[in-house]
């Protein structure tokens, strides 16, 4: 991850969302993006988008839905969000499978969306 101004740590956004595309682009030839490839890019998303910016809870979104339709959403990838959102910004991508009753932290995997 980028130490810097703001300018680096933009740049360091945009090489790593190349990258992802890429990957994303050539799975046929590299198997594609998996579950630690999602979590390390949710990383990058929390670490180099500002916190107070929109983009970044619309980037994790935009992330988590592609983890989800490619099936690799796992304990792994649920935390790495945890950390990168607030919890409104999470209740609002997870939707129903975050239980209140037992607490931020349970989230259900069953039933997330393809």
């Amino acid at each position: 991850f980028s130490v810097g101004d703001a300018l680096e740590k933009k740049r360091a956004m945009q090489i790593a969302a190349t990258t992802f595309k890429e990957l994303c682009a050539s799975s046929e030839t590299t198997g594609g993006p998996n579950q630690f490839t999602y979590a390390t890019f949710l990383r990058v998303c929390a670490n180099l988008i500002p916190q107070e910016s929109e983009k970044r809870a619309s980037s994790v979104a935009s992330v988590f839905k592609r983890c989800c339709e490619d099936g690799y959403v796992d304990q792994l990838v649920l935390r790495v969000m945890q950390t990168s959102l607030t919890r409104e910004e999470l209740e609002g991508i997870l939707g129903d499978h975050c239980d209140g009753n037992l607490g931020y932290d349970y989230i259900k995997l069953e039933g997330l969306p393809p």
